[in-house]
């Protein structure tokens, strides 16, 4: 297990404003599943040196193949709306439709008051996300917090940065995803703002 505090920053989003992002051809380092429209999953926007949402829902990955071990973490900015939520994927497959996609995600979803916010590992299959454990309800989460998830052979754990301190809050075994994958991020609520992917 890797320790967060290591993790670098792959992208403060500093790059020009952009709405939508546009493919990895134009330099930008983000691609996207070609049918996600029909399932009504916009494109990820910059904004204002911010990652958000072009609609209630938005699809990005990163156009970079990763090896089996990896890992990918998000400082939020601001916060979803309540019961809005954020997706971080990885060891995603499936890239040629939205049906197809395939990995493991932690999901961070805004409850109704700061006590009530909750994080959770899952798998990531048939356009679904399917929890593996009870979701851990996170104690006074706020903005510029953040949330990490690493995978190492087949354990998963998810982390969070919490007034400056990191902490594993969740841990499991899964053995479904096991080779190399892409880094995703599904943000569904037009309040969240991203600052640093790393």
């Amino acid at each position: 297990m890797a320790d967060p505090q290591n993790l670098t920053i792959s992208d403060d989003f500093s790059a020009a404003d952009q709405n939508p992002l546009t493919s990895s051809s134009s330099g930008n380092p983000y691609s996207f599943i070609t049918d996600q429209a029909s399932f009504g999953l916009t494109r990820l926007q910059r904004i204002s040196n911010r990652l958000a949402a072009t609609s209630n829902a938005s699809f990005g990955h990163v156009n970079t193949l990763y090896g089996a071990d990896m890992s990918a973490g998000l400082t939020l900015a601001t916060l979803p709306s309540t019961g809005g939520f954020i997706d971080i994927g990885v060891r995603l497959n499936g890239m040629s439709g939205l049906l197809s996609l395939a990995g493991y995600a932690a999901r961070y979803t805004k409850g109704a008051s700061s006590s009530t916010d909750t994080l959770n590992i899952g798998k990531v299959a048939s356009g679904g996300f399917t929890s593996l454990l009870t979701p851990y309800t996170i104690p006074s989460f706020a903005a510029g917090d953040a949330i990490a998830i690493e995978v190492v052979g087949t354990t998963l754990y998810i982390f969070t940065r919490v007034g400056g301190t990191w902490a594993m809050v969740q841990s499991t075994t899964d053995s479904t995803y096991t080779g190399t994958g892409y880094i995703g991020l599904t943000i569904a609520s037009s309040a969240l703002r991203g600052d640093e992917l790393f």
